[in-house]
């Protein structure tokens, strides 16, 4: 094990440092012209271009493997409360032992390294609790006994996680690594104990600033203030080797569809991170981290059963070094740990399921359009994979029946609840249901062209509505779904759509009141059955 740093000969070095800065940037007891910056000092004899063409490039140095290079500059941004602050100082143990259980298949350390973390945020106790927690739960003790006595033996990873994990809890410090004076921005004296500090540290593969804002602390939508504190990260990056991992928010509310849903690719996007634009333009890396509501991770086949906040996505979304990363999915445990997962459903099951419902959807318009029969999800079951699998060959009856269910979940389908000529009720595919409402002008198609068009029929409750539009009484309920009340056109009653919590939910069954609406046309009983016959 390394001797620690000597405090004294870092501070003599920041002493040192600070006043040739000052002396430089002051011009203070020098000649401006014998002051000289970046490019005064270039030789260009060491800048000859046709030498990349005659010798190979070194090996690049990664710290997550194929992922975040040393040297370089990334972020980690996530809203409030999402687990960040966790998640890097899992990455941080991944780094400083090699042990892939902290992160998982979710990002790999490529080697062991020292790491530098400091927590602004947080005071010792909490630190304290926390590491150790984490440390347990992925590397815990184990026992060996020779029949008289029991030994309890620290976990292989436990020996470099002592030597080379280095965290600094700093709540209530004054941390900011820049300072405006004069109208412009420039290192602070924080900023040069950080670097002596750092640079003291043998082996620095990582360090982690948590979080950016207590460090930067100035207006986070000054692009120039942004742009210096940027490069001082960088710097920090280059003579000390090691990658700088810095943590950042993400914007409000700008990550939600019109009807108030998450929008899970606009959270995981670059553009996602708040503040200035220089920050995530500076960066060579940057990792957005989701916190799931419920219905979120539902709908995208982590866990049928997913409560809000239960699951994290995540995905390397800017790195210009390597490839962009897959989205992935960490589970939060009760002691606030974030595993990895795999979700419920592939991405092949995805890819699938989007093709079907792009087929499905599509087939549902143009029978609207052109007045044919509506189909039901069980006659969509029952005769279009045959049609369907030369081009989709994963279109079995269950799948695309499956994926009629995940349309209605997304709102892209709705089903509509009348009786047919038999006078069996059915659930239709419809693609228009704006705001709950009933499309008037459908309305009257439909009441031109069903059965029993301007006739008015009892509801379970005694009362008149037109044809085919029909309410649930408060004992028809189906498990798996929920229901939304809402208004439909003047003169009707009130209509209850009928909405599955999930992707594994069961289509509604025909027969049973489901999903009730408006009507469309007649049933498609009769191709189903000329169908079935021709097979």
């Amino acid at each position: 094990m390394s001797a620690p740093p000597d405090r004294e000969e870092i501070r003599r070095q920041v002493e040192s440092r600070v006043a040739q800065e000052e002396s430089a940037r002051q011009g203070t007891g020098q000649d401006d012209e014998k002051y000289h910056g970046f490019f005064a000092r270039l030789d260009l004899s060491q800048f000859d271009t046709g030498r990349f063409l005659d010798e190979e490039p070194p090996p690049l140095d990664w710290v997550l493997a194929d992922s975040l290079l040393a040297g370089v500059v990334g972020y980690v941004a996530g809203a409030q409360g999402t687990g960040k602050s966790r998640f890097l100082l899992q990455i941080g143990a991944a780094v400083a032992t090699g042990h892939t259980g902290f992160l998982g298949e979710a990002l790999r350390p490529a080697r062991k390294g020292k790491v530098l973390a400091v927590f602004c945020e947080e005071d010792r106790r909490v630190l304290w609790r926390r590491v150790r927690r984490m440390f347990r739960a992925f590397c815990p003790r184990h026992a060996e006994s020779d029949g008289r006595r029991v030994t309890v033996l620290p976990h292989p990873a436990e020996a470099d996680f002592r030597a080379n994990f280095i965290t600094i809890p700093a709540a209530g410090q004054d941390l900011r690594l820049i300072e405006v004076a004069g109208g412009d921005a420039q290192p602070s004296r924080n900023f040069f104990e950080l670097l002596t500090l750092a640079k003291s540290i043998p082996s620095l593969a990582l360090v982690i600033l948590d979080p950016q804002s207590r460090l930067f602390g100035q207006n986070e939508n000054d692009n120039s203030a942004a742009t210096t504190f940027c490069s001082l990260l960088e710097r920090l990056a280059q003579e000390t080797g090691a990658a700088v991992l810095c943590c950042a928010h993400t914007t409000k509310g700008g990550a939600k569809k019109k009807d108030g849903s998450m929008d899970l690719q606009a959270a995981l996007h670059q553009d996602a991170m708040r503040g200035a634009s220089g920050f995530s333009a500076a960066a060579r890396w940057q990792l957005n981290l989701v916190s799931l509501p419920g219905k979120t991770a539902r709908v995208e086949g982590v866990d049928s059963k997913a409560a809000d906040g239960q699951y994290l996505a995540g995905k390397v979304c800017k790195a210009n070094d390597a490839p962009l990363g897959e989205v992935f999915y960490l589970r939060r445990d009760h002691d606030g740990t974030l595993r990895h997962i795999e979700p419920e459903r592939s991405e092949e099951d995805k890819a699938l399921e989007a093709q079907l419902v792009e087929r499905i959807t599509a087939e549902v318009r143009r029978r609207e359009v052109e007045g044919e029969p509506a189909l039901t999800v069980k006659a969509l079951g029952d005769v279009f994979p045959a049609r369907w699998k030369e081009d989709i060959s994963g279109a079995t009856k269950t799948a695309v029946r499956a994926a009629a269910a995940a349309a209605i979940l997304d709102g892209e389908l709705f089903e509509v609840r009348r009786r047919s000529g038999n006078g069996s009720l059915h659930n239709f595919l419809c693609t228009t249901l704006h705001a709950g409402q009933i499309d008037s002008s459908q309305l009257r198609t439909v009441e031109n062209a069903g059965q029993n068009a301007g006739q008015e029929m009892a509801d379970s409750t005694g009362q008149k509505t037109p044809s085919g539009i029909n309410t649930l009484s408060s004992k028809e309920k189906n498990a798996g779904q929920r229901k939304c009340r809402t208004e439909g056109p003047s003169g009707t009653q009130p209509i209850e759509i009928t909405v599955p919590d999930s992707r594994t939910a069961s289509p509604s069954k025909e027969g049973e009141n489901a999903c009730p609406a408006f009507p469309l046309i007649a049933s498609l009983d009769a191709e189903t059955q000329k169908e079935e016959a021709r097979s």
